[in-house]
C-alpha cells in the first residue's frame, strides 16, 4: 500500500488491490487536512466524507451489512498504511471501524436493520470499558455513566458505550445507541492524535431497548462468523498494532529522507547505528505482529481454539508493537534536531501521537506479566 523508499524496504505482506486502492483513494486529503485536523481537534469534513466514501470504517464490518469482512492481516496493513499517513485519521478508522463491525456482528436484526438501514453510513464511536452502571427494566436496560476518548465521536452517528448490572455474574455489557442520545463533552485538548476528537461523553438514566446491546464478555456473534467469538481483546489487536506501527515506519522514513539531504546526519556512525538497530526492531516487531495476526485467521478459518498463551501473545504484541515504535520516532525525533520541535513538523507530531497510543489500557505493559505468568506455568 503506498509506495515505500527503496531505503525501509517496507512491503505489505499481501494487499488486495481494493484495500490498496482505498488507502490511495484517501491519501492527498489526509495529508492535506493532517495539520487542520491538530488545529480543529477532530477529522476537517472533508477528509470524513473521503473515507467514507472508500469504505474504510467498515474495514472490519461483516459482509451481511455491506462491509469489507476483512481478515486480521488485511486489517493490519490497511491501519498501518493510513497511520503511514495520518496517525490521528488511522486512530478514528480503527476504533470506527471496530465498533461498527460490533453493531453488526452483536445487534438484533431490528437494531441492524436501525443501525445500517437508513442510508447514511453507519459509523460508531465510543468506550467499551464499563463505566456504566445498569438496571434491568421491562423491555430494556437503563444505563448512567461518564465515558472517556470517545475517539471519533465528531463524525460517528452512533455511540457505544460499557456498562455492568448489579448481579456480579451478568459480566460486562455494551449498549449502542443514536449520538444524539448522549451528551457530548467538547473537552478534547491532547498532547497526541489531537485530531481524533477523543471527547468524553455521558449518558444519565438512558433508555437501550432490548436488541441494542451485547455481552462484551462473552461475545455471541449473530453475524460475521467466528472471528466475532473470540475475546475482544484480540478482536483490536489489528488496529493497536497496526496504527503503531504505521506511524512508527513513517518516523524512520521521515529521518531517512532528511539524512539523504544531510551528509553531516547520514555520515555518522552514531546515527547510521541507531537508525539500523530501530529499523531492525521496528521490522521484527511487524513481522510478529503479522505472524501472529495470520496464525488468528487461519485458526478462525478452521474453528480451532484460540488457547490462553496465543491469545496473551496476541496482547503483547500490541503493548510490543507500540513500544518499539514509541522507541523509533523519539530516535528519528532527536537526530532530527531543532528544526522537529516546531508544531508543524511532522516528527514531533508523530511522536506525540505515539505516547499517546501507548498510554492505551489494551497496551499496558502488564500484558508481559500475564504472557509470562503462563508461560512460566506452561513449564511446571
Amino acid at each position: 500500500m503506498g509506495s515505500p523508499t527503496a531505503a525501509t524496504r517496507w512491503r505489505p505482506y499481501r494487499a488486495q488491490e481494493e484495500h490498496a486502492a482505498a488507502v490511495e483513494a484517501v491519501r492527498a486529503v489526509l495529508t492535506e487536512t493532517e495539520l487542520e485536523a491538530e488545529r480543529l481537534r477532530r477529522l476537517p469534513e472533508r477528509a470524513v466524507s473521503a473515507l467514507t466514501a472508500a469504505g474504510l470504517f467498515a474495514v472490519a464490518t461483516p459482509k451481511e451489512v455491506g462491509g469489507w469482512a476483512a481478515d486480521p492481516l488485511a486489517e493490519l496493513q490497511v491501519y498501518e498504511a493510513l497511520a503511514r499517513i495520518n496517525t490521528s485519521a488511522a486512530w478514528v478508522v480503527t476504533t470506527g471501524s471496530v465498533y461498527t463491525s460490533w453493531a453488526a456482528a452483536y445487534l438484533s436484526d431490528d437494531a441492524v436493520a436501525e443501525v445500517f438501514g437508513s442510508g447514511v453510513p453507519a459509523v460508531v464511536a465510543g468506550q467499551a470499558p464499563p463505566k456504566g452502571r445498569a438496571s434491568a427494566v421491562p423491555g430494556g436496560v437503563r444505563v448512567s455513566g461518564s465515558y472517556t476518548f470517545g475517539s471519533g465521536m465528531s463524525h460517528a452517528t452512533w455511540v457505544l458505550g460499557g456498562f455492568t448490572l448489579p448481579d456480579p455474574d451478568a459480566g460486562t455489557w455494551a449498549f449502542i445507541v443514536p449520538k444524539d442520545r448522549v451528551r457530548v463533552l467538547d473537552n478534547w485538548h491532547a498532547l497526541g492524535i489531537a485530531g481524533s476528537n477523543s471527547v468524553d461523553f455521558a449518558v444519565n438514566d438512558l433508555f437501550v431497548p432490548d436488541g441494542h446491546f451485547f455481552n462484551t464478555a462473552k461475545p455471541v456473534p449473530l453475524r460475521g462468523g467466528p472471528r466475532f467469538g473470540v475475546p475482544i481483546v484480540v478482536q483490536v489487536a489489528a488496529a493497536h498494532c497496526g496504527v503503531a506501527l504505521g506511524a512508527g515506519q513513517r518516523a524512520l522514513d521521515e529521518i531517512i529522507r532528511r539524512a539523504a539531504a544531510k551528509p553531516d546526519l547520514a555520515g555518522r556512525g552514531a546515527f547510521q547505528r541507531d537508525l539500523g538497530q530501530v529499523f531492525t526492531a521496528l521490522s521484527a516487531a511487524r513481522d510478529h505482529a503479522a505472524r501472529l495476526l495470520t496464525e488468528l485467521g487461519e485458526r478462525l478459518d478452521f474453528g480451532s481454539r484460540l488457547d490462553r498463551q496465543f491469545i496473551q501473545e496476541l496482547i503483547a504484541a500490541q503493548t510490543h508493537a507500540t513500544d518499539t515504535a514509541v522507541h523509533a520516532a523519539t530516535t528519528a525525533y532527536r537526530y532530527a534536531g531543532a528544526p522537529a520541535v516546531r508544531l508543524d513538523d511532522p516528527l514531533q507530531r508523530i511522536t506525540r501521537d505515539l505516547l499517546v497510543a501507548g498510554q492505551h489500557k489494551f497496551v499496558a505493559d502488564v500484558s508481559y506479566d500475564a504472557l509470562g505468568g503462563t508461560l512460566v506455568e506452561r513449564d511446571r
